[in-house]
C-alpha cells in the first residue's frame, strides 16, 4: 500500500469521539508525520504535553493506522477563524488491519533490506526461451520456481528462514514476474514489538550491512502477532502489520545490484552455511555490541569528518580487544592481580598524602595494556588474512595510535597527521577489524584471505597504497 499523503481519520483510543480528520506523510528516514485539522486537547493551547501516547487512525480504503509515542511536531491557529491544524511525529506507526495496543505481543518479523536479495541470490526467476511451434524462433520469457528455503534455529526457541513471494502483474505489452525476498523470524514466546526488534531484526539487518559491505536500509518490515487473526474461506490467517519507524542513517542513494566481488561474503559463502553463521552471529551481536555500534555507525551514519572516523574505529578495535576477542594471550594485563596490588600499594605509600586520592584515581587503568599493544594483537591475528599490511603499512599499530591520539589528546609538538594519511589509517583498522570478526564468525584464515583479496574496494586500496609507497 501506499501511504503516503493517506487521508485518514484520527482519535484517541481514550477519547474516540474527539476526531480529527488529516493525512500521513512519510519522511526520507522512514518515519511518519501525521498532520491533522485541529488537535488534541485545547486547540489554543496546544503543547507536547497534549499529544496522546497511542494514536488510531483509519484510512479511506479502510487500513488501520496505530501512531505510537507521538510528538507534537507543531501547530498553527487562526485567530479569526478559530481553525486549527496540528502536526504530530510519532516514534513508530504500525499499518494494517487491525489497530493495536502495548500489551499486543509478535511472534513473527519479516525483514526486507537493500541489499538482502544480492547477498541471498537465490531469486527463484529463472529465464527461458519459448520456440513457437514451427518456427525456428522464440522469446525470452521468465518462469518462476520457488527457491528451497534455508533455515537456522537460535536460542530460545526461535527460528529465522529465507522467504519470498512471487508476484505476477499485467501490463500493456504482457506481464511482469516480480519477487520479494525477506529473512523471516518467527518466536517462540511473543516479544513486545520494540524488543522483537532490538533482539531479532537489529542483528539481522547488522549482518547484511557487514557481509555486503553496505548501507543497508529496511526497506519493510512486516510483522504479525498470535492475538491478531482473520479468517477467509474458513481458514485462520494471521493479519500481518507493517511497522515504520525513524530507522538510524539515511537510506542508500544508488543502491546498484551487488555481485560477490562487492561484498566481504556472500550468504552461500558462509561458513556452515546460515544453518551454522546466523547462531554464531547473534551470540556475536550480544557479546561485541559495544564495538559493533561504533564499527556499524561508520556505514549507517559515518561521521563527515575523517577525525571522527578514524576515532569510531578505534573505539571499536579497544572494545572488541577489552571483550577477549581478537587475542591468544592469556592475560590482557601489565602484571598479574597480586603483582599490581603490592606495587600501587607501593606508589601509594610513597606518594605525599594530599595527593593520595588523586593518584589512586590514576593507577586505576594503570594495569591495563596500552593501545598499541591490544592494536598489534589484532594485527598478528590476521597477519594472514591481510599480508599486505606488513608491506605497505609497517608502522601502522604505532602510527595508528599516535593519530588517535593526536585527536583524543591534542598536543601541537606530537607528529601532525595529513588528512590522507588518515584516510588510510582508518580504512586499514576497518579492514583489520573486519577481518578478525570474519574469524569469529568461523572463517580460516586462508578463506578471509581470499574473499578479503577478492572484494574490489579493497584490492584497489591495496594497489593504490603499493604505488604511494613506490612513490
Amino acid at each position: 500500500m501506499e501511504l503516503d499523503q493517506v487521508p485518514t481519520i484520527w482519535w484517541s483510543p481514550d477519547n474516540p469521539d474527539d476526531q480529527h480528520d488529516g493525512h500521513i506523510s512519510l519522511r526520507a528516514d522512514g518515519s511518519a508525520e501525521i498532520e491533522l485539522f485541529g488537535a488534541f486537547g485545547d486547540p489554543l493551547v496546544a503543547s507536547p504535553e497534549s499529544a496522546p501516547s497511542l494514536l488510531y487512525g483509519v484510512g479511506v480504503d479502510g487500513e488501520r493506522f496505530t501512531a505510537r509515542r507521538s510528538l507534537l511536531a507543531g501547530s498553527r491557529s487562526g485567530f479569526l477563524s478559530g481553525f486549527t491544524t496540528s502536526r504530530y511525529r510519532p516514534h513508530s506507526l504500525i499499518v494494517g488491519k487491525a489497530h493495536v495496543d502495548e500489551a499486543v505481543v509478535y511472534n513473527v518479523a519479516r525483514l526486507e533490506a537493500t541489499y538482502l536479495r544480492d547477498w541471498l541470490a537465490n531469486s527463484g526467476l529463472r529465464p527461458e526461451m519459448h520456440t513457437s511451434v514451427g518456427e525456428g524462433r522464440g522469446n525470452l520469457g521468465v518462469r518462476y520456481q520457488p527457491p528451497a528455503p534455508q533455515s537456522a534455529h537460535l536460542s530460545a526457541g526461535a527460528q529465522v528462514s529465507t522467504w519470498t513471494s512471487h508476484h505476477l502483474e499485467s501490463t500493456t505489452t504482457g506481464y511482469l514476474q516480480t519477487e520479494d525476498v525477506a529473512l523471516e523470524v518467527e518466536l517462540a514466546e511473543p516479544l513486545p514489538i520494540d524488543e522483537l526488534i532490538t533482539a531479532y531484526v537489529t542483528p539481522l539487518l547488522d549482518l547484511i550491512t557487514f557481509a555486503t559491505g553496505q548501507r543497508n536500509w529496511i526497506d519493510r518490515l512486516t510483522v504479525q502477532s498470535p492475538a491478531l487473526t482473520r479468517v477467509i474461506d474458513g481458514k485462520t490467517f494471521p493479519v500481518p502489520l507493517q511497522f515504520l519507524t525513524r530507522w538510524t542513517g539515511s537510506p542508500p542513494e544508488d543502491a546498484a545490484r551487488l555481485i560477490p566481488y562487492d561484498m566481504k561474503f556472500a550468504a552461500s559463502e558462509a561458513p556452515g552455511g546460515l544453518q551454522a553463521t546466523l547462531p554464531r552471529w547473534f551470540d556475536l551481536h550480544q557479546e561485541l555490541r559495544m564495538a559493533l555500534a561504533p564499527y556499524l555507525g561508520l556505514s549507517y551514519a559515518p561521521a563527515q569528518y575523517i577525525d571522527l572516523q578514524l576515532v569510531s574505529i578505534s573505539l571499536a578495535l579497544e572494545a572488541y580487544h577489552r571483550a577477549g576477542h581478537g587475542t591468544t594471550r592469556t592475560s590482557r594485563a601489565l602484571m598479574s592481580k597480586d603483582e599490581f596490588r603490592d606495587f600501587k600499594a607501593k606508589v601509594l605509600e610513597a606518594c605525599p598524602t594530599r595527593l593520595v586520592g588523586t593518584m589512586d584515581h590514576k593507577l586505576a587503568y594503570f594495569n591495563e595494556k596500552p593501545q598499541t599493544d591490544r592494536l598489534a594483537e589484532l594485527l598478528e591475528r590476521v597477519q594472514a588474512s591481510l599480508p599486505w599490511i606488513a608491506s605497505s603499512f609497517p608502522d601502522f599499530a604505532t602510527d595508528f595510535i599516535a593519530a588517535r591520539n593526536g585527536k583524543t589528546h591534542p598536543d601541537p609538538s606530537k607528529r601532525q597527521f595529513s588528512a590522507g594519511e588518515m584516510v588510510d589509517l582508518t580504512r586499514v583498522a576497518i579492514y583489520v577489524f573486519e577481518a578478525n570478526l570474519m574469524l569469529d564468525v568461523g572463517f580460516t584464515a586462508d578463506n578471509c584471505q581470499e574473499l578479503l583479496s577478492r572484494n574490489r574496494s579493497i584490492a584497489q586500496f591495496v594497489v593504490n597504497s603499493g604505488r604511494r609507497q613506490a612513490d
